[in-house]
């Protein structure tokens, strides 16, 4: 998978950063720097951030924009730009130098460049256009223009809804997918920027197509629309713009080859009605074979405000083989081994008029056939009919999530004629995790495919069916695994602003779904903490303090909505709670084809949650130096705290609500159990895994819980045992039973009464992944941006090692463990201007790369604090 990001996108405030906070309306590259190679050791004690106009100034150290000269100061995220305001569409570059309290010598960093959007709404001059005729036939639009100097620097600015492809004389600009961002677009509608200079001669073309996406459907209600400008700038010093208007030599074609484009039917292009040249200079709309070409009409603009696309685009990040290829029916059965989602890239060769139908499915009946069945209403099904002689398809408009493909129309298929295309956007691997038991790499392994394949502009909860929607409840435990395996840094920025695009101005209420669709309610269900998780996360891992004091008012708001739908400190409703158990501790009745919880009181859940978000706010506010809301917070948790016990505590019997591992994991993580009662109600807990034969009865949040739970009470053991349990339910159920990606519920569902909810690819169970990094390798942020962070690994006795690396912004920390024997050797790689607190199982004496160190000790816990540098530290553990 792709571990690079070419091209971000930021359109935040007036901040330059080295964790890559941006400028306002920043496109192409965000300044990004990171210390992993740059050979100092030590802490910081200075630095120096610089911005150029040219990459020959910032080359030599002259920042003719802003210089903020030497700083003492340790910091290193979260910088405030500080310099001349910067100018709309305009190329700058950054450098920063550092000095180290070890080493007095500089290091500066290569320039990296970034450039501006927009940074005046108000400078979006181009109207939208819409084709003059009602059709459901995706449009395409031209427009010749030629050039009256040699050009210097050319930005094509432009956002097509649902999506859209932008060609000059016929190449395409870019090659993102699935472009723009998918957004509430009543609230805010994103364009992205291409740099063209490259594709521009004398004379020239733009041709625009556009598919429906999530904007328009098969009624035209509304129509696909787009807005662009081309900024030009020639060698001479003058300028020209040229936009899309009316009565401005653009014209639209409504019988082109995309006949249909939808998320969840998939597309039929019609490769006959092809118009070659379409997109190239002096084409001849007039031409028999070009088809009706009318002149664009104008129409009136989606009612969001225009921003900048903010989040790595979606790419074709790589391509997989068939694995195996046979025939039922006249239909070619695909197998690519691995659960995806993507698109299949065809080539073949058939007659004129040949129709060729793709369906995709995750599961296969026993006969070999595809079993479509969880799909639901989703057709996931495209078409392409030949033009004659030699072609290639691949999908524009659409996406879809299979391991299986079922090809008819064509025979004689070979390997080699057929790929899978996985896309997604194209987020940067962040996380490694090994160990020395298989079946947790296995299920790590389809964890990350999981997560992979659930990033189309929002986190999705599937790729398949008729939903793909970013569900806020699974979110609140599966985003600590996501920011392990990838940076979800600018990702999540982008999807909190879907949250909070959503949030209700009166009530504050937030929707179960954002952008808001389909799916869900509002107000949402109350465990939706996720709205907090997410910027504490980024906070924590990112070092992005701006993502909390921007959305501190919707996440406040958020809380008080809960607080203010309390009865006697409870909340008092709930739709989810711990969703999707194991299928005997739920209402089979209960909506999501029984998916309610029967065992685990859902008002708990929801209480539970409040004080969650109470115990973050009260972080948050600390944070943000906001000294009264801390003790409202405080008082808030403490009263939360109180009616949970107060409601769902048996004292006598040391338990909660029903006794269930759900009521009692979730309490114990809370820290809501009284001291005096925690043994007791931690071995409840354990009686009913071990009465369940070892086994979860756990929903998508608490099965995230129990692990937490498990090795923070001394039972570590069991926690191990339980993650690689092999019968239902476990994980390693899901691999007996062919699972590539984790599914939505602990059942192998593929017929029968809980099909109506039964994705074979649905991150909510990857969320174990966060458990193997923070735990089982030991790695947790302790200071935002890790700038001091614990190794602090939680080891099993059946676990003989582990090793694993997470990318921060101060460089690579690298991590490992073995044991033999009864010792165990640790091995640690702190990142420059970061500090490690290695915690340690018994106070005394380690060895530290051969040199012996006295612990230190804390709350009960030895450790040895590391600064930058490798580290190899034995201790004799007693097992």
């Amino acid at each position: 998978m792709n571990e690079f990001i070419p091209d971000a996108h930021e359109g935040v405030r007036s901040v330059l950063s080295c964790s890559g906070a941006g400028f306002p309306g920043m496109l192409a590259e965000a300044p990004f720097f990171s210390w992993k190679t740059c050979g100092l050791e030590g802490r910081q004690s200075e630095y120096r951030l610089i911005v150029s106009s040219s990459r020959e100034a910032v080359s030599r150290g002259t920042g003719d924009v802003w210089d903020s000269l030497w700083v003492q100061s340790p910091d290193d995220t979260g910088i405030p730009y500080g310099g001349s305001a910067l100018e709309s569409n305009r190329d700058y570059y950054a450098a920063v130098g550092v000095r180290s309290d070890v080493e007095r010598r500089i290091s500066l960093s290569e320039p990296v460049p970034f450039s501006t959007g927009f940074l005046d709404p108000s400078e979006w001059k181009a109207p939208w256009l819409c084709a003059p005729v009602a059709s459901d036939v995706n449009p395409m639009f031209r427009r010749d223009f030629s050039l009256t100097g040699a050009p210097a620097r050319a930005r094509l600015f432009i956002c097509g809804l649902g999506y859209y492809e932008a060609y000059i004389n016929g190449t395409k600009a870019g090659d993102r997918m699935l472009a723009p961002s998918w957004t509430d677009y009543g609230k805010r509608v994103c364009y992205v920027a291409h740099d063209v200079t490259a594709l521009l001669k004398k004379d020239n073309a733009i041709g625009v197509m556009l598919g429906s996406g999530w904007y328009s459907n098969a009624y035209c209600t509304p129509r696909p629309v787009f807005t662009a400008q081309l900024l030009l700038e020639y060698e001479d010093g003058s300028a020209e713009t040229i936009l899309s208007a009316a009565h401005n030599g653009w014209y639209a074609n409504n019988d082109g080859p995309m006949r249909k484009a939808s998320i969840y039917i998939g597309e039929l292009y019609d490769a006959r009605l092809e118009k070659p040249g379409w997109a190239e200079y002096g084409f001849d709309m007039k031409a028999p074979s070009s088809g009706v070409w009318k002149p664009a009409i104008e129409t009136e603009p989606p009612a969001g405000k225009m921003a900048p696309m903010t989040e790595e685009p979606i790419r074709a990040i790589g391509e997989i083989e068939p694995v195996s290829i046979s025939e039922i029916n006249g239909t070619a059965i695909i197998d690519f081994g691995q659960n995806i989602a993507g698109v299949l890239r065809l080539a073949m060769h058939a007659p004129r008029d040949t129709r060729v139908r793709i369906r995709y499915s995750e599961l296969l009946w026993k006969d070999g056939s595809l079993n479509t069945g969880n799909l639901r209403t989703a057709q996931e099904t495209d078409e392409y009919i030949c033009r004659g002689g030699g072609e290639e398809y691949m999908p524009r408009f659409t996406y879809h999530g299979f391991r299986y493909a079922g090809i008819s129309g064509i025979s004689g298929l070979k390997k080699e004629d057929v790929r899978a295309v996985v896309l997604r956007n194209d987020v940067a691997v962040r996380g490694r995790f090994r160990c020395s038991n298989d079946l947790l790499n296995s299920i790590q392994r389809i964890c990350v495919w999981t997560e992979s394949n659930n990033l189309h502009g929002v986190p999705t909860d599937c790729p398949q069916r008729d939903e793909r929607l970013g569900w806020l409840n699974d979110l609140t435990v599966r985003a600590e695994e996501a920011v392990y395996n990838f940076d979800m840094s600018r990702f999540y920025r982008k999807f909190l602003m879907d949250i909070a695009d959503g949030q209700g101005p009166r009530t504050g209420a937030i929707t179960d779904t954002a952008p808001y669709r389909n799916f869900g309610g509002q107000p949402a269900d109350a465990v939706c903490s996720s709205y907090l998780v997410l910027p504490w996360l980024l906070y924590m891992h990112h070092g992005d303090r701006e993502a909390l004091r921007r959305h501190y008012g919707g996440l406040a708001a958020w809380t008080r909505y809960l607080e203010s739908q309390c009865e006697d400190g409870i909340v008092n409703y709930s739709y989810y709670g711990d969703w999707a158990a194991p299928i005997a501790g739920n209402d089979a009745e209960s909506y999501g084809s029984g998916a309610v919880s029967v065992i685990t009181p859902g008002l708990l859940m929801s209480t539970g949650f409040l004080y969650m978000n109470a115990a973050l706010m009260k972080k948050i506010a600390g944070v943000l130096g906001k000294a009264d809301d801390v003790k409202r917070y405080e008082d808030l948790a403490a009263s939360t705290k109180d009616a949970l016990n107060r409601t769902f505590l048996n004292r006598e019997k040391g338990y909660y609500g029903t006794g269930s591992q759900a009521a009692n994991v979730f309490m114990l993580y809370l820290g809501i159990v009284p001291e005096e009662l925690r043994s007791a109600v931690m071995q409840n807990l354990v009686k009913d895994i071990r009465d369940h034969g070892t086994h979860l009865t756990t929903g998508n949040l608490c099965s995230r819980y129990i692990f937490d739970v498990l090795a923070d009470g001394g039972q570590i053991d069991l926690a191990f045992e339980l993650a690689s349990q092999k019968t239902y339910p476990s994980w390693g159920y899901m691999l007996a039973n062919g699972a590539t990606s984790t599914w939505e519920r602990w059942e192998y569902v593929d017929s029968g009464p809980l099909l109506g909810m039964a994705s074979h690819d649905h991150p909510m169970y990857a969320t174990i992944s966060g458990w193997f990094y923070s735990y089982l390798l030991g790695i947790r942020p302790l200071e935002a941006g890790f700038k001091t962070f614990a190794f602090k690994p939680y080891i099993p006795k059946a676990l003989q090692s582990a090793e694993g690396a997470v990318k921060t912004t101060r460089g690579d920390i690298e991590a490992s463990w073995t044991q033999e024997g009864g010792r165990v050797t640790m091995k640690i790689a702190v990142p420059f201007n970061s500090l490690c607190c290695a915690m340690l199982p018994a106070d005394g004496k380690v060895a530290v790369n051969g040199v012996t160190r006295e612990t230190q000790k804390q709350n009960g816990e030895a450790f040895i604090m590391l600064e930058s540098g490798r580290y190899e530290i034995t201790e004799l553990f007693n097992n």
